[in-house]
């Protein structure tokens, strides 16, 4: 009789027979590996929408029916005798699995262990306990990955909810199964019985399905007890191979980043790096150095430390003649230029190398973690478009990752600022969601307002599944400045209140001190102008600190606009001149909030004319600057025009400005470009033209405050230092001519 076996468990393997079964269409894969694991028997319209969700019902329909030849050619073999039972059973409406056709799937094995083990009892025999370890065993076996691992339909089809939904409950299921068994007990009776490797991969097994469910501290239990059996045991440490050590520890220094119990990690890595060197294992070597470089960044910005690091594992794979490990290593070299050195343009031949060797080795993983960093790198450098598409590739790559890299046991390298992602499936995650994040921020100053509060929204939305607070805050990040940019005030106060307590428990290095910059953002916008002076004052003592050089200068612009607003210009020009020479340091490139008109005025106020004219004129050599910072630059150009009393060149710059804003749909920009145009007016004596402007102003910051729903915060909001004296100016200046008019 003919038999079907399906493997859901990882990859989708499917034999009939003896033989593995191929398929033509990916959708017809799809509804036999959804009737099988559904069972019973299904509507073919319900079907037809459900794998075809963008087409018309008969569309769809007639989609079903050409899927299904295929799946009947394949499961309906030529030398199947007429009287047995096929496996497809189909009315005119319903479609499904025959019953009475013989089935096997590895999720049987799986429900049946997990039966046992729910029924079994505490004082259970030792007997009773080595049928029980035989049949987790058994289970356990047929585990290769997640559920459907790889296996999607793209476009955000029902049918990849449903995967994530049983791959969500297979996770739970396969740690209960093992807690239920408690691993630590089979593991005690393995080793009675002698079976150390046993209890062993039953360890490291229950650690990998505890992080599934995010169960991290049992997770590191079991972890730990698989490194004691290794440790007691120098024989069963030279019987267990290279790959399966190097697994369990990079998991247990992941799990105990997670828990920010950082020393614990150091400890980790170099026990795995002292015994990558006692085996002469120079790519492990390698590697383990690169994982030490990363935490060296993470913990406190240790550049001379992850310089030397990186320093001597360029020199082994070099000398090995490592590809791999080269790509890997010039990968990680490229990303802490970028970041923690602030050098992009030295980081870029190193990125572009990574990427080559990626491609040459066929790596797909490696090569579309690349093209992220490249992505990183070209948006530092202002090559937005190139950015742009470097982001897309990476995702593409990312979506369509073949299914045994997606399986693959190993923990690859993770962009730093992604923190330290518990499994080799939350690591892709992490590095989608870098994408999306990179991406809106890209969209943000190429002037892309809509589109960057989509793909903010998609990060985040990506980040709150893998309670990791670093992709959490870098989703949160991106879309935090997209919102504050369109006017959603509130909205992005709340999300960064959200983040404040778990953000807290970051070290305090480049992305917690980006954290405390976008926190201040919302901050100013709604107007609380202690509360964001307070967080500024923190962001530049952590910059400073820490040596973050360039990364300090936006912290010092905001805090030069805070004091500027609040009028203490003393110090608003202290702070301008400081951020103007971070700013010197490093020519390659803006940041996010890199400078505001504030430090143009701060300048000018502080006696700085000559300063503030070459700051300007060093901003105009960016030939290419972004359409966002563009808004910002001409605002400046118009301070220091006004200063020099030629107000029509000064008026000029400013409705330029007022059209770039309003196009981009900046109404934060466009109320201050109108007060700017209004003061102007006024000292020309056009005083119709001012009433007009901070008329404009004035209905611009009503629509603003409409849009925050708590009452206290809409009327700290209109009584701001910032706002409240423009809505004052625009009634005086109505009252006036009005009186005029009479």
């Amino acid at each position: 009789m003919s038999l079907l076996r399906l493997a859901v468990l990882g990859p989708p393997e499917v034999f009939h027979d003896t033989t593995r079964l191929t398929f033509p269409l990916r959708k017809a894969q799809a509804l036999l590996l959804y009737l099988a694991v559904e069972g019973g028997m299904h509507s073919r319209s319900k079907l037809a929408a459900f794998l075809w969700p963008d087409s018309q019902p008969q569309a769809s329909r007639i989609a079903l029916r050409n899927a299904l030849v295929p799946l009947r050619s394949l499961l309906d073999a030529p030398q199947i005798a007429a009287s047995q039972p096929r496996h497809l059973h189909s009315s005119r409406d319903q479609l499904g699995l025959n019953p009475q056709a013989p089935l096997e799937m590895d999720l049987d094995v799986v429900q049946q262990a997990y039966q046992q083990v729910q029924e079994a009892t505490p004082s259970a025999s030792e007997e009773r306990h080595a049928v029980l370890l035989a049949e987790v065993q058994r289970a356990l076996a047929l585990v290769r990955g997640p559920f459907l691992d790889g296996f999607w339909l793209g476009e955000d089809s029902p049918f990849d909810e449903w995967r994530e939904q049983q791959q969500r409950r297979w996770q739970v299921r396969l740690f209960l199964l093992l807690e239920g068994a408690n691993a630590v007990e089979l593991a005690y009776h393995a080793r009675l019985a002698g079976e150390t490797e046993t209890a062993y991969r039953f360890s490291v097994q229950a650690g990998m399905e505890a992080v599934a469910v995010f169960a991290v501290a049992d997770a590191i239990g079991y972890y730990e007890q698989a490194r004691a059996l290794l440790q007691e045991s120098p024989q069963f440490q030279d019987a267990v191979s290279i790959s399966e050590v190097e697994r369990l520890y990079v998991h247990l220094g992941q799990a105990y980043a997670f828990q920010e119990a950082y020393s614990r990690v150091q400890q980790i890595y170099e026990e795995l790096l002292m015994y990558a060197r006692h085996k002469q294992q120079f790519s492990l070597v390698s590697m383990a150095l690169n994982r030490l470089a990363i935490l060296a960044i993470q913990q406190a910005n240790d550049q001379p430390t992850a310089r030397a690091l990186l320093e001597q594992a360029l020199q082994i794979v070099e000398t090995h003649h490592d590809q791999r490990m080269l790509a890997e290593t010039k990968w990680n070299l490229a990303q802490i230029m970028t970041a923690a050195w602030q050098d992009p343009i030295s980081a870029l031949p190193h990125g572009q190398q990574a990427f080559s060797l990626a491609r040459a080795i066929h790596n797909q993983e490696l090569e579309a973690r690349s093209l992220l960093l490249l992505g990183w790198i070209a948006l530092r450098t202002e090559e937005l478009e190139q950015a742009t598409r470097y982001f897309k590739e990476s995702l593409q790559l990312y979506a369509h990752l073949r299914p045994e890299q997606k399986a693959t046991q190993g923990l690859s390298l993770a962009h730093f600022m992604s923190g330290a992602p518990l499994n080799q499936s939350l690591t892709y995650r992490a590095s989608e969601i870098m994408c999306w994040a990179f991406l809106g921020l890209v969209q943000i100053h190429s002037g892309q307002q809509a589109e960057s509060i989509h793909s903010g929204r998609k990060a985040l939305e990506l980040a709150q599944a893998t309670r990791n607070v670093w992709v959490c805050f870098t989703s949160t990040y991106s879309l935090v400045h997209a919102l504050l940019d369109a006017g959603s005030y509130e909205e992005a106060h709340g999300l960064m209140q959200n983040l404040v307590a778990p953000a807290r428990t970051l070290p305090p290095g480049i992305v917690y001190q980006r954290f405390l910059i976008a926190l201040e953002r919302t901050y100013h916008a709604l107007q609380q102008w202690e509360e964001a002076r307070s967080i500024l004052v923190e962001a530049d003592t952590v910059a400073e600190r820490l040596n973050l050089g360039r990364v300090r200068a936006p912290a010092l612009s905001q805090l030069c606009m805070n004091y500027a607003v609040t009028g203490a210009w003393e110090k608003s020009g202290a702070c301008a001149r400081i951020a103007v020479t971070e700013r010197r340091k490093d020519e390659r490139g803006l940041l996010m909030l890199d400078f505001s008109p504030y430090d143009i005025e701060a300048l000018l106020r502080a006696g700085e004319e000559r300063l503030a004219r070459e700051e300007l004129q060093r901003l105009g050599e960016h030939l290419a600057l972004p359409r966002r910072f563009r808004v910002s630059y001409l605002q400046s150009w118009a301070i220091l025009a006004a200063w020099e009393n030629k107000h029509g060149q000064a008026i000029g710059l400013l409705r330029e400005a007022a059209a770039l804003a309003a196009e981009i749909d900046l109404p934060g920009e466009q109320w201050q470009i109108q007060a700017a145009l209004g003061k102007l007016y006024e000292a020309e004596g056009a005083h119709e033209h001012a009433s007009m402007a901070y008329t404009e102003a004035t209905n611009l910051i009503q629509e603003l405050a409409r849009d925050i729903q708590d009452d206290e915060v809409r009327a700290r909001f209109l009584c701001g230092p910032q706002i409240h004296p423009v809505l004052q100016r625009a009634q005086d200046l109505a009252a006036y001519i009005h009186s005029e008019d009479v």
